[in-house]
């Protein structure tokens, strides 16, 4: 819990009173409205940013279906990339630190949100003008990616011994993600 000084203070001060029982689940409702508010705004800074974000891809690349196609990979990949990082970097922070770096991960899945449904019609109108083919391809061979690793994991994590977990899982995404965004590329050329 990101209260737990807090209630550790408040439990020294009160003990298992119900004052202290209250103050508990005033933090629990606390935490819980903080998440649903950092979800909000990474879900608003999203719908901002989406149509920049292909703006952007689109003058850096040129408007080249092969560089939308690995523009559109990284809007995918991006979010849990950031995620896996995280969450192995904090290892042994305090919780409230490493929800702070958290945020960074969420900002990005907040753009990723304003694609779906990841239809083609959909799609289709959101990233029209060059490239956007390419977008949509690079964008779907990432989603692919990302639903591989999620699928893995466990089987990872089932297998492999417990210090070489975090460096097998990370090695073998990473490794799959290139030849997803190899592939992707290719697609689109």
């Amino acid at each position: 819990m990101l209260f737990d000084q807090a209630l550790d203070r408040a439990f020294e001060r009160h003990g298992e009173s119900p004052e202290y029982e209250r103050l508990e689940r005033l933090a629990a409702w606390a935490e819980g409205l903080i998440v649903l508010l950092v979800a909000l705004v990474a879900i608003g800074a999203g719908r901002l940013v989406r149509d920049p974000l292909i703006g952007a891809a689109r003058a850096l690349s040129g408007g080249t279906s092969a560089g939308m196609a690995a523009a559109g990979w990284l809007v995918a990949v991006a979010p849990f990339a950031a995620l896996g990082l995280v969450l192995q970097r904090t290892r042994g922070m305090e919780r409230r630190y490493r929800a702070a770096f958290g945020i960074v991960p969420a900002l990005l899945a907040g753009v990723l949100i304003w694609f779906a449904p990841f239809s083609g019609r959909y799609l289709a109108g959101v990233v029209s003008g060059p490239g956007g083919s390419g977008f949509v391809t690079g964008l779907y061979w990432g989603l692919g990616v990302v639903a591989l690793a999620l699928l893995a994991t466990p089987f990872v994590i089932a297998i492999a011994r417990s210090a070489d977990r975090a460096q097998t899982i990370t090695a073998l995404s990473a490794a799959v993600a290139l030849i997803s965004l190899a592939i992707a590329v290719l697609r689109a050329w």
